[in-house]
């Protein structure tokens, strides 16, 4: 379902309309709250990225992602990710979009901009300011962390919280 909601969100930003039958209300009110917060940030001076890929190949091999929505202008980088799920997400310290963040702020020259990364989320909208020595101190975690998952017979932590989504969980 978030998958679907994700490519209909993408056509409504990429192209400003969608066949929207398939959707209940409620799912086409929240693609349109989503994209109404999106263009609230993307300004006239600004550029939009949708579904932007960024490498941290620099950082980790073979390590990409792909940002819902970027916005860069010559002041600051926005990095907005979508989320459909129940469970509230934060943007503070989240480590999905300080990955992003970083990824975009190296490709951008934007280690002399305002960084913010957003979750958009019904029900839970936030976003945090990112400051270069908080990137740089992820980039180094980062590094120090594939480094030891790489490794052949890595340690296995699973936590609570990665656990409540896995099927074997029960």
């Amino acid at each position: 379902h978030g998958t679907m909601l994700h490519g209909i969100a993408e056509e409504v930003l990429r192209i400003g309309f969608t066949d929207a039958s398939t959707l209940s209300a409620s799912d086409w009110e929240m693609v349109q709250n989503y994209c109404a917060y999106v263009k609230d940030y993307a300004g006239p001076d600004a550029h939009l990225y949708i579904e932007h890929s960024v490498t941290l190949e620099q950082y980790v091999t073979d390590m990409r992602g792909s940002i819902d929505a970027l916005i860069v202008s010559d002041e600051a980088i926005h990095v907005i990710d979508l989320k459909t799920g129940m469970y509230g997400v934060s943007a503070s310290d989240n480590p999905q979009l300080m990955a992003y963040a970083l990824g975009a702020t190296d490709e951008f020259d934007g280690w002399a901009k305002e960084i913010y990364v957003h979750i958009w989320q019904p029900g839970n909208v936030n976003h945090f300011h990112v400051s270069e020595e908080d990137l740089t101190r992820f980039s180094e975690r980062l590094v120090a962390s594939a480094d030891i998952a790489l490794t052949p017979n890595a340690p296995l932590n699973p936590s609570e919280s990665a656990c409540r989504f896995c099927k074997a969980a029960p």
